[in-house]
């Protein structure tokens, strides 16, 4: 991710980054390169103490404060490359973006392991998986959720554990 991430920024497009410490008030950032920034910077600005230092820390929940996301490029622990599907929640930020997600190779694997049924109505489709090796456009469309934090699945532990969620439940 933090070669995309760099790339994003030397292009002088916007990146929203997700802290990567979860429990922290504050999950999301802004970050945006400016002309003067020297070449070592945007590798220093994507990491975890970049996000910080150069980032804009956003408030969730509330739309004015995050701009249209066009392309939202996600990690996945697994994805099937007929429909694509992986798990995450939202700030309700979002108005249909294209989802892309970054996977090994081996991450990648046949619908029959991963069929449709298993779908929550909390997952995210993705659009595009891209792999070391291929891309691919996700051919059977699934509908994406029309919600954010799902708050009945946010139990007292999970709040301990990430109170940036105590904002949606």
């Amino acid at each position: 991710m933090i070669p995309l991430r760099e790339e994003i920024l030397r292009r002088k497009h916007l990146l929203y980054v997700n802290h990567p410490d979860l429990s922290v008030d504050n999950v999301l950032y802004r970050l945006a390169a400016t002309p003067d920034w020297p070449w070592l910077q945007y590798r220093a600005a994507v990491k975890k103490l970049g996000i910080l230092q150069f980032g804009e820390p956003l408030k969730l929940g509330f739309k004015s404060t995050i701009q249209k996301i066009d392309i939202l490029v996600l990690g996945s622990v697994a994805r099937a490359s007929r429909h694509g599907w992986g798990m995450l929640s939202d700030s309700g930020a979002l108005e249909n973006p294209l989802v892309v997600t970054l996977v090994a190779d081996e991450q990648v694997l046949e619908p029959e392991f991963l069929p449709l049924d298993l779908l929550e109505p909390h997952d995210l489709p993705v659009d595009i998986i891209v792999t070391p090796t291929r891309i691919i456009r996700v051919a059977e469309k699934v509908p994406k959720p029309s919600f954010g934090v799902s708050s009945d699945l946010v139990t007292p532990e999970i709040l301990h554990n990430f109170p940036c969620l105590k904002k949606f439940t």
